[in-house]
């Protein structure tokens, strides 16, 4: 099995969310907290460091986590990819757990059922599988994948999607617990949200 210590986890805050209207979505709030302060707590028991990927706002990120805070290694604000090529490129331990920052909450049992398929399955990359629609950007990566995908990225090519399917990637169900991987894009997302308190809780 793979040990905690053997993951960082990188929070993929690099984007600049248009569809917000520009706001930061690691830093909107909920429940008194950013939405990044939250994550790092649901984090912090499951993995052995975490890192912010951060394009703007480093500072803050860092007051607020306590956590490194990395920009972009390539490109202008070239997306998720960039994102996680710079994790890649970081990090000293052999797995790196991936994740947004427009969620407050992670089941606590994300990185211990992501593990487990990435070894039965011998894949590089397990993913999750909401029981609806693939989130590609809450992942585990072996470490090996990082020549792969900075000759994507030097293709000048930037969907997540088609870079999987490069690789051998595993589905991993979670739909038993869709509600921590609502997808909030605009500030109707967000407003419907939070008032339904349709996130999910690690407790």
């Amino acid at each position: 099995m793979i040990s905690q210590q053997q993951i960082t986890a990188v929070v993929l805050a690099g984007g600049q969310a248009r569809r917000m209207g520009g706001q930061d979505k690691g830093l909107l709030m909920y429940q008194d907290q950013t939405f990044i302060q939250h994550l790092v707590n649901d984090l912090k028991p499951q993995v052995g460091q975490i890192i912010i990927n951060a394009n703007r706002h480093q500072q803050q990120y860092a007051d607020l986590t306590r956590c490194p805070v990395i920009e972009d290694h390539f490109g202008d604000f070239a997306g998720p990819l960039a994102g996680m090529l710079t994790g890649l490129q970081t990090i000293k331990t052999p797995y790196i757990l991936f994740m947004p920052c427009d969620v407050p909450h992670i089941p606590d049992f994300l990185v211990t059922r992501l593990a487990e398929k990435l070894t039965q399955s011998q894949a590089m990359i397990s993913t999750v599988y909401d029981g609806q629609r693939t989130q590609y950007l809450f992942a585990l990566m072996r470490c090996e994948v990082q020549e792969s995908l900075q000759t994507y990225l030097q293709q000048n090519r930037h969907q997540v999607r088609a870079w999987y399917q490069q690789q051998h990637v595993v589905e991993v169900d979670f739909s038993d617990c869709p509600q921590f991987f609502v997808n909030i894009n605009t500030p109707e997302d967000l407003q419907k949200c939070l008032t339904l308190n349709n996130f999910g809780h690690a407790e």
